[in-house]
């Protein structure tokens, strides 16, 4: 997700720059939300319908195949993103949300018809597609509205969390249909497509910029304390190594691991909440603890939790509240990163140190899927586990180790 910058002015379609729009009407920001739940929905989908998947040899998949289509899935969001602005110069923010909401959903709709696991690890391609193509634009809207950028990703992330809640909640309605659960979520994405041609004005971002200049990147990596910098960057890396790792395989180890199929949609469902929370507690935990020490514990709070996990033989009770936990952490780890990075970085140098965050978390989450699905084929659930636990190790070893102390930076 990516917000354009606000210093620069040049209009996006080379025409002269038009007075400021207004901020988004409240019902703009709820449609906007709805997309990036719907987006939410369509990624944690897969992970709800994977152990069905994978128990009934649909579409013949294996854990190496799932590992594929997740792994695209991801990669099509990068692609997605990283190619938004042409379709956004073409026809501004309605025009392309609209557009990305229908990639994805037809996508959802055809999987259902798919006989192939390459079909589906393409149509998994092409749902992040959509949701990779509509993400920055929602970012840029919901930019209008707040200032503080912070504020903005934690409320697209609040959405995201909600569409996996959704997403685990129809599963344990539809299962072991897995056919209807993507046919649902193809359904309602096209059911909001009018919603968001009547609600987004065409016009709105037609004056924003290119969002990261070369010169910025540049005086980044020149920066005396680059290194500070780069530490944080690798920490963002590893967070979303972690979300995403951890949301789109945990169903799949806890059945391999003899739960359920209604346990491990719950104990999901559990996850995502508590990412939920971790997302709204998160600028509380920097203000009390700081934003160094704030990454420092919550890496290593997180380490504990995903090793605790891989014991097999925890019960679900003792597990509701480890999970909860986890997800908490691991979910807002990621934020805390960027208000650290906010507070260290030179302010020309912030607007691309956030893109870099943005860019290398995208390709965090696509190594962290393939990691523990490479994992969990050829050494087993509760390596997996160990290896997510790694993961966060390598943060906290990464951020102790490069900044040994904070070079804050007053606030412009």
């Amino acid at each position: 997700m990516t917000t354009p910058d606000a210093t620069a002015s040049r209009p996006l379609d080379g025409t002269s720059a038009p007075a400021a729009p207004s901020a988004p009407t409240r019902r703009v920001l709820v449609v906007c939300w709805l997309v990036v739940l719907l987006g939410g929905y369509h990624l944690i989908g897969l992970a709800v319908v994977l152990p069905t998947l994978l128990a009934t040899s649909a579409l013949g998949l294996d854990v190496l195949g799932a590992t594929l289509a997740a792994t695209a899935s991801l990669a099509g969001v990068a692609l997605g993103a990283a190619w938004h602005r042409p379709l956004l110069r073409a026809g501004g923010p309605r025009t392309a949300l609209v557009v990305a909401a229908a990639a994805s959903s037809l996508a959802q709709l055809i999987t259902p018809a798919v006989g192939t696991s390459v079909g589906f690890v393409l149509l998994r391609l092409t749902t992040g597609l959509g949701i990779g193509l509509g993400l920055p634009v929602v970012v840029a809207v919901l930019s209008r509205r707040s200032a503080r950028r912070r504020s903005t990703i934690v409320w697209t992330s609040t959405a995201y969390h909600a569409g996996a809640v959704l997403a685990v909640l129809v599963g344990l309605v539809l299962l072991p249909s897995w056919r209807g659960h993507f046919l649902l979520g193809g359904l309602c994405g096209l059911a909001l497509l009018p919603v968001v041609w009547r609600t987004v004005p065409r016009s709105w971002l037609l004056g924003q910029p290119v969002e990261v200049a070369g010169e910025a990147v540049r005086e980044l990596v020149t920066w005396r304390h680059r290194w500070v910098g780069l530490a944080g960057l690798t920490a963002a890396f590893t967070a979303l190594a972690l979300v995403q790792g951890l949301n789109t395989w945990f169903p799949t180890l806890l059945a391999a691991s003899g739960h359920d199929g209604v346990s491990s949609l719950l104990l999901l469902l559990v996850l995502n909440v508590g990412a939920l929370a971790g997302l709204l507690a998160a600028d509380a935990v920097a203000r009390t603890l700081g934003p160094r020490l704030g990454v420092l514990v919550w890496f290593s709070l997180a380490a504990v939790g995903l090793a605790l996990l891989s014991v097999p033989t925890l019960e679900v009770p003792v597990m509701v509240p480890l999970v909860l936990l986890t997800g908490a952490l691991v979910a807002s780890t990621q934020t805390l990163v960027q208000v650290y990075l906010t507070a260290v970085v030179p302010v020309s140098t912030r607007q691309a140190a956030s893109g870099l965050v943005i860019h290398l978390g995208r390709a965090g989450g696509m190594v962290g899927v393939a990691a523990v699905g490479l994992a969990t084929s050829g050494l087993g659930v509760d390596f997996a586990f160990q290896l997510l636990a790694a993961t966060a190790l390598l943060g906290l070893l990464v951020m102790v180790v490069v900044t040994p102390r904070t070079v804050e930076l007053p606030q412009r």
